[in-house]
């Protein structure tokens, strides 16, 4: 493992190697992880992974008012990103999500 120095780094590491492992931040909405992290042409896009149902659900979820359907919209957007995505996520901090 290397740990890269900190200046720089969001210009001259970050997206670029073959293999990162970075640690996200929560956000306080499903949209707005999927939007920044997932969605085929977010700048966060952190392994250039691109799936038409997953941007198509994205683009329906923020339109609907019904709670309960969009919910649905975002299950299966996490399955698809589960099934077909490309990333890995080794662990859930339990103290990140009780601190927020």
């Amino acid at each position: 493992m290397v740990r890269e120095a900190n200046g720089g780094y969001w210009s001259d590491v970050w997206m670029n190697p073959p293999w990162t492992f970075v640690k996200w931040g929560a956000r306080p909405t499903p949209d707005q992880m999927f939007t920044l992290a997932y969605k085929d042409d977010a700048p966060g896009n952190e392994s250039h992974w691109k799936n038409k149902r997953f941007n198509e659900l994205l683009l329906i979820a923020k339109a609907k008012l019904d709670d309960a359907r969009r919910a649905e919209q975002y299950r299966e957007m996490c399955q698809i990103a589960s099934d077909d995505g490309g990333t890995v996520i080794p662990f859930f901090c339990e103290f990140c999500l009780r601190a927020q």
